[in-house]
C-alpha cells in the first residue's frame, strides 16, 4: 500500500510540472518588466528552476543523455519518442524531443518535423493540448539538427498569439511581446539558430533592440548571445550602454555566452570588450559583478586587475574576489542548453 501511494504521489507531482511548464518559461522575460532594481536576477533564477524541472521530467522517465548502443536500441529510442509526440501527455513532449536531439539523424528529424506540423496546426484550433514552450523546443531541437534548413514550416508560430495563462498575461504586462513573438522565451528558443530567416537572427535581434520596450530590449539582449554568431557582438557592444539594468546584465551574459562561439579569439580592441570594462563599474552590484566574470572567462582578467586597481576600496576588493571564486553559470537559454559555463 505504501509503494502505491508513493506512485501516486510522483504521479501527482509530474502532472502538476506538466501544468507549470505552460506559465513559466513565460515569465521570465515578462518579469523584467517590474521592478528593475530586483526581478531580473531573481526572475533568472525562477528560469533556472523550471528548466530544471523541464529537463528532470528525463531523467523521471528514467531517460539518460548518452546515446544508443547500436542502431537497434536508437530505432527503438526514435520510435518511443514518436509515440510520445502523437500522445495526448503533454508532458512527455519535453523528454521525447530532448531524447530525439540526442540520438539525432534523419529518422529523428522526421519525426521533429511532424511535431512542429502537429503544434502549428493545433495552434490554429486553438486546442487545449497546444503550448507555446513544446512549439518552441520543438523548433529548437530542429534548428540543432540542421540550422540552415527551410524555415516554411516555422513561420506561423511567429504569428502574434496571447499566452493562454492569465498568470502569464499579467505578468508580461506588456503586449509587445506578443507583437514580437520570435523574441519571447519559448518561442524564440529556435529562431536564434535558424540562418534562412528574413531578417537572419543577428539583424532580426539587432532591430528589436530599438523598441521602447524595456522587455523587449531585454529579451533581445538575451536572443543576441544565443545566436552563436560573432556577428551579435556589435550590436550587444551597443545593449551594454542600454539605459535600462536590465537590457545591460542581459547584453553582459550573452558577450559571455558567445565565448563557446569563439568571442575571446575577436575581444581585442572590440566595443564589447570596452562596454564589460565600463560595466565593472555600472551602479548596479550585479552587472559589475557578471562582466568581472565574463572577462574572467574570455581571458581578460588582466582588465580586471586594472579596474580595480583604479576604483574605490570596496568595489576593487568585490572584483578580486570575483576573480578568485568559481564563476556562476549563466541560466540556461533553452532546456538543452550547454553554454551555461
Amino acid at each position: 500500500m505504501v509503494g502505491q501511494g508513493q506512485e501516486r504521489g510522483q504521479e501527482g507531482r509530474q502532472g502538476d510540472l506538466g501544468r507549470r511548464q505552460e506559465v513559466r518559461p513565460q515569465v521570465r522575460c515578462g518579469s523584467l518588466a517590474g521592478n528593475q532594481e530586483s526581478l531580473p536576477h531573481d526572475s533568472s533564477a525562477e528560469g533556472g528552476r523550471c528548466r530544471r524541472r523541464l529537463c528532470g521530467l528525463r531523467h523521471q522517465e528514467g531517460l539518460s543523455d548518452g546515446g544508443a548502443g547500436s542502431g537497434e536500441v536508437m530505432a527503438h529510442s526514435v520510435d518511443a519518442a514518436a509515440a510520445d509526440l502523437i500522445g495526448d501527455q503533454s508532458k512527455a513532449f519535453p523528454g521525447a524531443l530532448l531524447r530525439l536531439h540526442a540520438d539525432g539523424g534523419p529518422e529523428a528529424d522526421a519525426v521533429i518535423m511532424r511535431f512542429v506540423q502537429r503544434m502549428s496546426n493545433l495552434a490554429e484550433l486553438e486546442d487545449d493540448l497546444y503550448a507555446m514552450e513544446h512549439h518552441g523546443l520543438a523548433v529548437r531541437v530542429a534548428a540543432e539538427l540542421n540550422p540552415d534548413r527551410d524555415v516554411e514550416p516555422f513561420l506561423s508560430l511567429l504569428e502574434p498569439r496571447p499566452p493562454s495563462s492569465r498568470l502569464a498575461r499579467k505578468i508580461m504586462s506588456s503586449w509587445a511581446a506578443v507583437a514580437h513573438h520570435d523574441t519571447f522565451p519559448g518561442a524564440s528558443w529556435g529562431f536564434t539558430r535558424l540562418r534562412r530567416l528574413d531578417p537572419p537572427p543577428v539583424p532580426r535581434y539587432t532591430a528589436r533592440l530599438q523598441e521602447n520596450s524595456g522587455i523587449i530590449r531585454s529579451c533581445a539582449a538575451m536572443a543576441l548571445g544565443d545566436t552563436a554568431d560573432l556577428a551579435a557582438l556589435e550590436p550587444l557592444a551597443h545593449a551594454l550602454d542600454d539605459p535600462s539594468p536590465d537590457v545591460r546584465f542581459n547584453a553582459v551574459m550573452s558577450v559571455r555566452r558567445l565565448r563557446h562561439a569563439g568571442a575571446a579569439r575577436v575581444l581585442d580592441g572590440h566595443p564589447a570588450e570596452s562596454g564589460l570594462v565600463k560595466a565593472l563599474s555600472d551602479r548596479k552590484l550585479r552587472i559589475r559583478k557578471s562582466a568581472a566574470q565574463a572577462l574572467k572567462l574570455l581571458d581578460r582578467s588582466d582588465l580586471v586587475h586594472r579596474a580595480a586597481a583604479t576604483t574605490d576600496a570596496s568595489t576593487a576588493k568585490m572584483l578580486r574576489q570575483t576573480l578568485e571564486r568559481d564563476v556562476d553559470p549563466l541560466p540556461r537559454i533553452w532546456p538543452g542548453d550547454n553554454t551555461t559555463l
